[in-house]
């Protein structure tokens, strides 16, 4: 890297950090004061409090790391173009794609980064969030739901299950589905009216078993059968653990809830909700890129102001940003734009304004 390359890139994460740093603390603080009666009330420990908000942390991180980005581009940028620094820069040959490429290239990285702690940290965290807040502050009463709808779980020995409804009273499932996946393939495939719960372990009533064989240098085969009645031990999930609370999409993984849609839509289900969300976990960490392609042009063009300007200007972006991501969003959830379109909308319309700005800025 140049030292122009470094000072742009030292200033451009300085400022992301503090930006991040304060609307951290303003999220927190705010919900802090929001809840803190509830805290009161329900008599919650210091401790499980404050493990709740470093559980909360990822998410607002992700939230509001969109704008964070933007100001930083506004304000790293701007500065150098207020001072002329950007001109001088351009008039010694340094063309302003150049001048820009160390913070493309960080957003590129930071963008990355949210894509893989979407898939392996902000899921759990969210979960155990919402544990601690039902659990340890609300302290709610572990009950469980006597009838459960759409339940998707993941079992021991790569099996996977889904139920059109379970009832943890009769320890009964409705439309069932079980898979079992290994290194990537499904592997077995049962499909039945009704799971039972017995003595000997799980029973399926009108049953359609599925057996995939795929050995090196042999042509993948594949056994079917069919059973009035199947009893099979195999399976080591108890009532007990199916009547436990069902994931939430944010509560999953990009191949969790990926494997989740392909058992519903085995059955015939309408998943166009659940397809949104899962492109927008492959979309939304994207935001981080797009928002720099566009505030980059913006903030390379001579203008008045300071701070305060970038920060009116991050704010206005954002806000129109996150409200065409939830446009697409209710569009594909309704069926009104298919879901890979839904969820990438907003990266379109901002990423084509943005290929503008950048084509007619000053070289």
């Amino acid at each position: 890297m140049s030292l122009i390359d470094r000072y742009l890139a030292r200033t451009f994460l300085y400022t992301l950090g503090f930006a991040l740093l304060a609307f951290v603390l303003v999220f927190v603080i705010v919900d802090l004061i929001e809840n803190l009666d509830k805290y009161i009330d329900h008599d919650a420990s210091l401790r499980d409090v404050f493990y709740y908000y470093v559980c909360f942390t990822p998410f607002i991180v992700v939230l509001t790391l969109p704008v964070a980005m933007l100001l930083s581009t506004l304000f790293s940028l701007g500065t150098l173009s207020k001072y002329n620094e950007l001109t001088a820069i351009k008039a010694n040959g340094v063309s302003l794609y150049r001048i820009l490429l160390p913070i493309f290239g960080i957003a590129f990285l930071v963008s990355l980064l949210v894509l893989f702690s979407a898939e392996y940290l902000i899921p759990q965290a969210n979960a155990e969030k919402s544990r601690i807040k039902s659990f340890n502050i609300e302290k709610k009463p572990r009950a469980k739901e006597i009838i459960r709808s759409n339940l998707f779980f993941e079992g021991r020995d790569h099996f996977f299950y889904y139920f059109k409804k379970y009832n943890s009273e009769t320890q009964t499932a409705e439309r069932v589905v079980v898979q079992k996946i290994t290194e990537g393939r499904i592997t077995e495939s049962i499909e039945a009216e009704k799971m039972v719960w017995t003595a000997r372990g799980w029973k399926f009533e009108k049953a359609k078993r599925r057996l995939f064989t795929d050995s090196l240098g042999e042509e993948s085969t594949e056994r079917y059968e069919e059973h009035e009645t199947l009893l099979y031990p195999v399976l080591k999930e108890t009532p007990e653990e199916f009547a436990k609370k069902q994931k939430k999409p944010d509560e999953m993984g990009f191949f969790d809830l990926r494997r989740f849609i392909k058992i519903k839509e085995s059955l015939g289900e309408n998943t166009a909700k659940e397809l949104v969300e899962l492109y927008l976990k492959i979309t939304f960490p994207f935001v981080n890129l797009i928002v720099v392609f566009l505030g980059a042009p913006i903030a390379a063009a001579p203008r008045r102001g300071g701070f305060m300007l970038g920060f009116a200007i991050s704010l206005i972006i954002s806000f129109v940003y996150f409200a065409l991501i939830r446009a697409g969003q209710s569009l594909g959830q309704n069926q009104k734009l298919p879901p890979l379109l839904a969820a990438s909308f907003a990266n379109i319309v901002f990423g084509l304004i943005g290929l503008v700005l950048l084509i007619k800025a000053k070289k």
